[in-house]
């Protein structure tokens, strides 16, 4: 059985976080895989780094380098290009979602259908969450639009009463629409709209990636890979 690890421990206190507990709990009925939490690499096949800071990318890394392991990158905050020379694969990995993914395409294709329309995005998240989503921020960044074309919300009762959101997830959800307005008639068009109930979704997406990599290496030779453009080219 193939190993997957995940380095996904908080700064302050040597527990994984949520996105990696997930991960690891979700895995645990995959069958494909034994998935790990780890503090430093030590057998694995497969690695995942998805902690905030970039304070031990350096030892994944050279794991990664020293051993031929691919490495999913999932931190949104750390560029991934500064990382060369590589002697493995090395995937970019902004939403591990492929539901929200496969939005971000829709996206994308809505863009060039309406070629500067204003736009706005509004992103719900639980109230715990303080930054802008990084999902919305990727979406600015894909229409050539500012920060402040986000909407961030972040108070249950609304997201709830505008989305239903169910009580059992109500410490992480995700959702996001994007909203172009005609500007001569001043018009919205449908929002595209994508919700994520719960962090399983994002597990899921990452043991797809791993079944992919490690099922077909001959596919995924050394170098920067984005699991956007995987999904696109109908990889996954």
């Amino acid at each position: 059985m193939q190993t997957v690890e995940v380095m996904g421990d908080r700064e302050s206190i040597a527990e994984p976080g949520r996105l990696a507990q997930a991960i690891v709990d979700y895995g645990v009925d995959f069958e494909a895989f034994s998935v790990q939490d780890v503090r430093t690499p030590q057998n694995a096949d497969f690695l995942v780094y998805c902690r905030r800071s970039d304070t031990t990318l350096g030892a994944a890394v050279s794991f990664c380098h020293e051993n031929r392991i691919p490495l999913a990158l999932l931190s949104s905050g750390i560029n991934a290009d500064q990382i060369r020379a590589l002697r493995f694969p090395l995937i970019k990995v902004p939403n591990a979602s492929l539901p929200i993914v496969r939005f971000l395409l829709d996206v994308e294709e809505a863009a060039l259908r309406h070629k500067n329309w204003p736009v706005t995005i509004t992103e719900h998240h639980q109230p715990t969450k303080k930054d802008v989503s990084g999902t919305a921020l990727k979406i600015a960044d894909m229409l050539g639009v500012g920060k402040e074309a986000i909407v961030s919300v972040r108070n249950w009762e609304q997201s709830q009463r505008e989305h239903n959101i169910p009580e059992e997830t109500r410490e992480g959800y995700a959702i996001h629409d994007v909203t172009f307005t005609n500007p001569e008639t001043n018009i919205d068009t449908t929002p595209l709209h994508v919700v994520v109930h719960g962090r399983e979704t994002y597990a899921r997406g990452l043991m797809t990636l791993a079944g992919a990599v490690l099922g077909h290496p001959e596919e995924f030779l050394p170098g920067h890979y984005n699991i956007v453009d995987l999904v696109r080219e109908h990889v996954l």
